[in-house]
């Protein structure tokens, strides 16, 4: 998930600031997001509807939380 504030009081653990490198809708209602965080990426899939709500656009800074997932390398 993405935050626009440092979230605070939460039980996930892994958050990192991100900044969005670039965005496009992989398929009616979600948006993928490519998120640059110091010198590694990060592809986070969110709503649509989100991204909307967010105000979400390149060059953004978010904060991204991640909570019980598989991390791929990409090669």
């Amino acid at each position: 998930s993405l935050s626009l504030q440092q979230p605070v009081n939460t039980s996930i653990l892994n958050i990192l600031s991100a900044s969005i490198v670039s965005m496009r809708e992989t398929s009616p209602g979600q948006c993928l997001l490519h998120l640059q965080i110091s010198e590694q990426s990060l592809l986070a899939q969110i709503t649509r509807k989100s991204c909307e709500i967010l105000g979400l656009k390149n060059g953004m800074q978010v904060f991204a939380q991640i909570k019980g997932c598989s991390v791929f390398k990409q090669r």
